[in-house]
């Protein structure tokens, strides 16, 4: 009798504590929103430490030039391509955000992507940002919120490291809305993207 009631009480402990978790609407991160997640904070932290962000909540558009810029920063950060023809990074936009950017002339200056120069890279565009040095892009996801048709709200706390030395800085938070898909190699499409700092 002892031994059933205990595993009668076991049994309404466990369902107790798994009610709150699917009640919140949370979603465990699994390895291709992890994936995304990572390269869309580095993004936000290369931005932020090149002062090219305010401070504040800063919403950024997903416009062309844009678009265009994080596909160049992610094909040379992640995939050691630096230089890209418009269909290489229409391609890269088209998995990353579920739409093909369109080149924008007189406008890239502004990010990271310009104009080969010669003897740089063959193809007509490449990748002119900077990049990291000894600091190491981390993050932490603080919050997975399921919105709807497979849509979530991603809260993460952008980090940076140094190489050699233990822990690291706070520096931000990154708040991004992914859909999951089938139609990107990634497993998910960007809707949004914030910056607070």
């Amino acid at each position: 009798m002892k031994k059933r009631i205990l595993a009668v009480l076991a049994v309404v402990l466990l369902s107790a504590l798994a009610v709150p978790v699917n009640a919140a609407g949370k979603k465990k991160a699994d390895k291709e929103l992890n994936e995304v997640v990572k390269m869309m904070t580095s993004y936000t932290t290369a931005l932020k430490l090149g002062e090219r962000m305010t401070r504040g909540r800063v919403k950024m558009p997903l416009d062309d030039v844009r678009m265009l810029s994080m596909a160049a920063f992610i094909r040379y950060n992640y995939k050691d391509d630096a230089g890209y023809t418009l269909e290489e990074l229409g391609g890269e936009t088209d998995n990353l955000f579920g739409k093909k950017a369109n080149l924008v002339e007189g406008e890239k200056e502004d990010l990271f992507i310009c104009a080969s120069d010669e003897g740089m890279a063959s193809e007509p565009y490449m990748y002119c940002g900077g990049d990291f040095g000894d600091c190491i892009p981390r993050y932490h996801i603080l919050k997975v919120k399921k919105l709807k048709n497979n849509q979530y709200q991603i809260k993460v706390q952008n980090r940076l490291a140094i190489y050699g030395e233990k822990g690291s800085e706070k520096i931000g938070t990154t708040i991004l809305k992914l859909e999951k898909t089938e139609q990107s190699r990634y497993g998910y499409i960007i809707k949004k993207i914030a910056f607070i700092s």
